[in-house]
């Protein structure tokens, strides 16, 4: 039952830790220029190198802030999964894992999807206002 638990948690914690991840990966070695491959690329970003360069910075500050609240959230999930699933028979338990993987995965991509629409919002607040 031990291994059930770690799986849970790793479930809940591998994304909010990909997060912090990419975000460091932009923060710390953000791409050079306006490209398909990586980076944070919209229509907006790429109007110029500079406008590039800032939404890289920004998206990078934006997912490690966001993968650290969901990091610590989905710890507190996966404390009391683990609590929870420990008091409850294995018929029970199955659903009720399978429940909070999804409830928690679902709330962890759409926090990860929120990135696209504040750096737009702060791309357009600091490109077009100088317009």
């Amino acid at each position: 039952m031990i291994a059930v638990y770690i799986l849970v948690a790793i479930s809940i914690l591998i994304l909010p830790l990909l997060t912090i991840i990419f975000g460091k990966m932009l923060l710390n070695n953000p791409p050079n220029q306006s490209n398909n491959v990586y980076g944070y690329r919209t229509r907006r970003a790429s109007l110029s190198q500079e406008s590039w360069d800032y939404a890289q910075k920004y998206s990078g500050r934006y997912l490690c802030s966001l993968g650290k609240i969901t990091l610590v959230v989905s710890a507190i999930i996966a404390i009391a999964s683990v609590v929870l699933l420990s008091l409850l028979n294995v018929e029970e338990s199955s659903l009720v894992l399978q429940l909070i993987i999804y409830i928690s995965v679902g709330i962890q991509i759409i926090a990860l999807l929120s990135v696209v629409p504040y750096t737009e919002k702060e791309l357009k607040r600091k490109f077009e206002a100088n317009k």
